[in-house]
């Protein structure tokens, strides 16, 4: 794998920033959404089949428009047709189906505040081991002091923000919610390692 160039790297962080604050306003966006469902879980999973329909629409439409969009189709299915994909790669937007579905569950109950510390906090965690045994396009990423600490970092501000909301009104649904953001955040990980596989 050749490195990307340095100016690349460092104009993505912005990007990136930007994309986690999306998350916030998504994670926002499909509690209410969930909110209005109803509760429970048929509630969750149906703000994320709104959530993900409506984005399967649009970038199926962008795809059917663009050339580059039609190419990449192409060169997909020619991927999966001689074995150079597995269908196991293509699983990773389950992984982003679990998120949309707990942010529905979730966020009406807990808050967009912590189910996005939670959501950090797991992919932070999942993402040293997906970068340790080389899961991403990357190949194998060594665990490193600074990587440890940031992960450390993310653990330990879900540990407190969730202890501040336990403090408040101690209730099993809150803990259980908190943790099942958790665990979305921690597939996410593995979602992005294998969509950039793809």
């Amino acid at each position: 794998m050749t490195a990307s160039p340095r100016w690349l790297r460092i104009a993505a962080v912005p990007v990136m920033l930007a994309a986690g604050a999306m998350v916030s306003i998504q994670s926002h966006l499909n509690g209410a959404l969930g909110t209005e469902l109803g509760s429970g879980p048929r509630a969750g999973f149906g703000a994320a089949v709104i959530s993900f329909g409506s984005g399967l629409v649009l970038v199926g439409l962008i795809t059917a428009v663009v050339p580059s969009g039609r190419r990449g189709t192409r060169a997909l299915w020619s991927a999966l047709t001689t074995g150079r994909l597995r269908p196991a790669e293509m699983i990773g937007g389950a992984f982003g189906a679990f998120l949309v579905a707990t942010q529905g569950l979730t966020v009406g109950t807990i808050g967009v505040a912590l189910f996005s510390i939670a959501v950090t906090a797991g992919q932070s965690a999942s993402a040293l081991v997906v970068d340790h045994v080389g899961l991403g396009p990357s190949g194998h990423q060594p665990w490193s002091i600074p990587r440890l600490i940031a992960a450390t970092f993310a653990v330990a501000a879900v540990i407190l923000a969730a202890g501040e909301r336990l403090a408040a009104a101690f209730g099993w649904q809150t803990a259980v919610f908190a943790v099942l953001a958790l665990v979305a955040g921690a597939g996410t990980a593995v979602q992005q390692a294998i969509n950039g596989r793809v």
